[in-house]
């Protein structure tokens, strides 16, 4: 089973890429959340943030696949944009947020979509200091009648996501069967 350990090289190298920006972009939306700017201001605001999320796709499209952790994954887990998937043969699919949270609370949901695996869903978040804290955590398909029906839904509202990567687990532990699933964060 994977752990939430496991992400930290891959968190470290995205604070690493891009964390000033970061922690700059993520300061102008944590101000514009509590005090929200009007005119100019409110549009420098949402570019500074629309540049800061662009900086960590580009990161992702030129890295994934080249070394270490970025040939075979993770997957990058984009704010408000549902992806899906399909885990097999007794393996995990990791997603971790491209961007720090700008909200103190976000929601995220796994679906399913298909497949009989029995399958644990782990939520970390990670700041940038390498701290990691399982936050959340359900194992799906666990009896007969659960792997009858394919509308099993992980749906947690994470505190304390301010600042910190949102990373997700979805682990698979049946050799013969898959899981296909459909996965979403947004703000909460």
């Amino acid at each position: 089973m994977s752990d939430c350990k496991s992400s930290y090289t891959i968190v470290n190298d995205l604070w690493q890429s891009y964390g000033t920006y970061a922690k700059t972009a993520l300061g102008i939306a944590t101000s514009v959340l509590s005090s929200p700017p009007t005119g100019v201001a409110a549009v420098v605001a949402a570019n500074k943030v629309e540049e800061m999320m662009s900086m960590a796709h580009d990161f992702w499209n030129q890295n994934v696949g080249k070394e270490s952790w970025k040939k075979i994954g993770p997957r990058a887990l984009q704010l408000a944009s549902q992806q899906r998937g399909n885990v097999v043969l007794a393996t995990a699919r990791t997603f971790i947020s491209e961007i720090p949270s700008h909200t103190e609370k976000v929601r995220l949901r796994v679906w399913e979509e298909g497949g009989k695996a029995k399958t644990t869903i782990k939520v970390c978040l990670v700041d940038s200091k390498g701290y990691h804290e399982e936050v959340a955590s359900q194992t799906l398909n666990t009896t007969d009648a659960e792997k009858d029906h394919e509308n099993q839904v992980f749906d947690k509202t994470l505190g304390n996501a301010l600042g910190r990567y949102v990373v997700c687990i979805i682990d698979t532990t049946s050799v013969f069967s898959n899981f296909k699933y459909a996965i979403e964060l947004n703000q909460a």
